[in-house]
């Protein structure tokens, strides 16, 4: 027979919680200020992201992702619930804007709350700029960059597809 949807491992056979219930069971667990101010999530906190879960029909979803559905409605697949205040437990509608990866680390580089290059970085962001103009396929390859720059491919690689923090 299975359980009834909305009902996790070990619990009860039972319905979901209204979701009425659960609105005003999350609405309790925010510290509500005024419009410009953050709002701080009190309830439980994800030791690993930093930001606020609320458990919904034995599911999880991050307090300020909740706030912003409850706000403006469904967020579109695929993108991101920022922070403008750059406070991960703050639920603040108002300091929430849906955004892609790329607007959400162009945000974070604005800020200069970026952490690359790290310290064993073996090129500099100038350094990925210049490769990535200079690195046209199949006319100046990736081991011609790589031994220009005195570095393995791999790393020519990395800077030309993985380093999205530097624009």
């Amino acid at each position: 027979m299975g359980r009834p949807k909305g009902c996790g491992k070990g619990l009860p056979f039972q319905k979901p919680f209204p979701m009425d219930e659960r609105i005003e069971t999350f609405w309790k667990r925010v510290n509500k200020k005024s419009q410009d101010e953050c709002w701080p999530w009190k309830g439980t906190v994800d030791n690993e992201t930093g930001y606020g879960r609320f458990s919904i029909n034995a599911g999880r979803i991050s307090a300020h992702r909740f706030s912003w559905f409850l706000t403006n409605g469904e967020i579109p697949k695929g993108l991101f619930v920022c922070h403008k205040c750059d406070n991960r437990i703050c639920i603040n509608p108002n300091h929430l804007f849906i955004g892609t990866a790329y607007d959400n680390n162009a945000d974070m580089i604005r800020k200069g709350r970026a952490r690359h290059p790290t310290p064993k970085s073996k090129i500099t962001p100038d350094q990925v700029r210049e490769i990535r103009k200079l690195w046209i396929p199949h006319v100046v390859t990736m081991p011609q960059l790589a031994k220009r720059f005195g570095v393995h491919v791999k790393t020519i690689e990395s800077a030309i597809r993985k380093w999205k923090h530097v624009l």
